[in-house]
């Protein structure tokens, strides 16, 4: 059976000077001779709070600066399956955000439309599925939400996947 890990690796550093660090690896594993071609493509942001670029295929990597309670950064990405194959999700993990951390950042990461993605989920060959990146510091807080000290938070996201 092929098996691929699509990943996304999140670094927030120092949140109380709200600069936010992250990148994203997609990598493609099988114990066969064919692999699956998955990859991203197409990253398109509206927001000025950061930068977003593609090295290669299958890195995502983008940098933020949250000034502010509100401030957030927010990008799409599509992941394409230019396999002939098609692949559905096997399961996906990501860190969760402690309970101090849920008090002033919002990390997601979503379809485009805001749903979640979830075992199950196909991956059409020669199709692709826009993934939406979201990294907010809130804006209903108070000065006891936020930390005291300067914090690096790392935050992960695997998408695993298997031919169907």
């Amino acid at each position: 059976m092929k098996r691929i890990i699509i990943s996304f690796i999140v670094m927030v550093i120092a949140i109380t000077t709200t600069t936010v660090y992250a990148y994203s690896n997609g990598l493609v594993k099988s114990n066969e001779k064919e692999l699956f071609n998955i990859h991203y493509k197409n990253i398109k942001t509206n927001n000025n709070n950061g930068t977003v670029y593609l090295e290669g295929k299958e890195n995502v990597n983008f940098d933020c600066n949250l000034k502010v309670p509100g401030d957030y950064f927010e990008f799409t990405v599509d992941m394409i399956n230019e396999s002939n194959k098609d692949a559905k999700v096997e399961s996906v993990n990501m860190t969760k955000l402690n309970e101090e951390q849920k008090r002033y950042l919002v990390y997601t990461v979503t379809y485009e439309n805001g749903e979640e993605i979830k075992a199950g989920d196909i991956l059409k060959s020669n199709d692709k599925k826009t993934l939406k990146i979201k990294v907010e510091f809130k804006y209903d807080i108070t000065e006891e939400d936020l930390p005291k000290e300067k914090q690096n938070i790392d935050l992960t996201f695997d998408i695993n996947m298997v031919e169907k």
